[in-house]
């Protein structure tokens, strides 16, 4: 008899839960020895809001006192409407008991460290604060408790950090190859049998605990609002770190438009100082990861991201030098999505055709009111051959208008022995080599630019050796730049 699978999920979800309720994920030292010292200096009693100030400035301490204190409040048959809600609850229980949970014998759960985090561990805590900030911002401007906000987005992070911190292997596979279509929560479901939400879920609202009836409706409705904000933070957060999550860019058009409504032309550098003001304390104990909060741009990041993502289509660039392969990608990313960049462009011929090896060379662009390949763009010193308009024979740009086949094109485009006149209606590139030269050999390359309509030939010069390996790095070489060159002015 095969197990129905809500069982089999339940026993899952109840190992899970054993797991990761005796490790959690790491406190800050900073912010617990700061609520030691509220405590014996009887800061707290004077003002109890101030527990709460200092709580939200350690994920792991603040989700972990409402865990804590949720069966006291359960066991002393506190109304559901403070057991859910994070603030009231922390009034409830008031500085003695919240002291009693963090300083009792047992004393904190300390199998894990800041100082020791792994990068995509220290990434889910500052996405946490992203998330938690952007609610708190957000709620302000609808007239809600900012508190609850900030609150409510902390708690729904709980299940992606303590997966995290408790599951790392699992988690960083998975954070770094989510398929395209699909998301993080999805992925680690799979893998896990349960959802983070529902691990986040059952540690904030245990099975025994009974929270049912009309009350309980109500609470999920306020519960809504708060979690709208929140999937408003978590799409931020993603479009923080595009390179992760393959949703990113459409996550972000929709965030920009609910803040921007919301907040308004600020929104971005409102929510990213609240942020920063948030995380004080994190950034004290592993700076790295926090410090990129100063320069929060969402939009920025999906933009370069979407324009490094053309470096991808690039295949030839795997066959590049690490060197060089660094150069192409950076000016990847400079590239602008629509419009051709001088500066782009520049920057190809002065610098990058230099470092893949090529010492000279020409762009071609064809003329169709003369019918001629005329030399528009000098690269370097060439020695190969004597720079000049070449004429073709009509046929050969025919072809370009009429659509004719690629076949076709190569058959009509026979004109006289010139190499470049040949590349414009060859589909490989035109290699030769001269040895005439006293000093060293010289390969040549030619190959037309734009596959659906060819707009002219990218010619370059590269001194090479008598060796087979050698000619091989220099083609390799000559078709990244040849692609980058096409990119960059926009050819199909």
């Amino acid at each position: 008899m095969t197990t129905p699978p809500d069982s089999l999920t339940d026993r899952r979800l109840n190992r899970a839960l054993a797991h990761v309720n005796n490790l959690w994920f790491p406190f800050n030292p900073a912010v617990v020895r700061s609520l030691e010292q509220g405590f014996q200096q009887n800061t707290f009693q004077q003002e109890p809001e101030n527990i709460l100030r200092v709580l939200k400035q350690d994920f792991a301490l603040f989700t972990y006192v409402i865990k804590e204190l949720i069966p006291l409040a359960s066991e002393a048959r506190i109304s559901a409407s403070i057991i859910c809600n994070p603030i009231e609850l922390l009034r409830w229980a008031g500085p003695e008991r919240i002291k009693q949970v963090v300083f009792s014998q047992n004393g904190l759960p300390s199998a894990h460290s800041l100082q020791t985090s792994e990068e995509f561990q220290a990434d889910r805590l500052r996405e946490t604060a992203i998330v938690a900030s952007t609610a708190e911002v957000l709620s302000e401007k609808k007239n809600l408790d900012p508190a609850m906000g900030f609150c409510r987005g902390v708690l729904r992070e709980i299940g992606l950090n303590l997966i995290a911190w408790n599951y790392p292997v699992l988690y960083q596979r998975i954070i770094t190859n989510i398929p395209e279509g699909s998301s993080l929560d999805e992925e680690l479901t799979k893998e896990l049998g349960f959802s983070p939400t529902m691990l986040a879920m059952r540690i904030i609202h245990p099975k025994d605990l009974e929270l049912e009836g009309p009350e309980m409706s109500c609470i999920k409705q306020e519960w809504q609002v708060y979690d709208d904000l929140c999937k408003v933070g978590e799409a931020l957060a993603h479009a923080d770190s595009p390179e992760l999550y393959p949703a990113a860019e459409n996550e972000w058009l929709v965030a920009r438009e609910t803040i921007l409504q919301t907040v308004g032309p600020d929104a971005v550098e409102a929510i990213q100082q609240r942020t920063v003001a948030n995380t004080q304390k994190y950034s004290k104990a592993m700076p790295a990861p926090f410090e990129q909060l100063q320069n929060f741009n969402p939009e920025k990041k999906v933009a370069t991201h979407k324009r490094a993502r053309r470096a991808s289509h690039n295949r030839y660039i795997k066959y590049c030098t690490p060197e060089l392969q660094a150069v192409i990608r950076a000016l990847y990313e400079e590239m602008p999505s629509e419009e051709v960049s001088r500066k782009v462009l520049e920057r190809l011929v002065k610098e990058v055709i230099p470092k893949a090896g090529f010492t000279g060379g020409c762009v071609f662009v064809v003329d169709p009111s003369s019918l001629t390949l005329a030399p528009r763009t000098m690269i370097g010193k060439v020695k190969g051959r004597s720079i000049a308009t070449i004429t073709l024979r009509p046929n050969a740009l025919a072809g370009l208008e009429l659509g004719i086949s690629e076949s076709e094109l190569i058959r009509a485009a026979t004109v006289h022995d010139d190499g470049i006149a040949n590349a414009f209606a060859c589909a490989q590139p035109i290699i030769e080599r001269d040895v005439s030269f006293l000093d060293s050999a010289l390969t040549t390359i030619a190959s037309s630019l734009g596959k659906r309509r060819r707009i002219g030939v990218l010619y370059l010069e590269s001194p090479s050796l008598d060796n087979s390996q050698e000619d091989s790095t220099t083609v390799a070489n000559f078709k990244a730049v040849r692609q980058l060159l096409c990119d960059a002015l926009h050819l199909d």
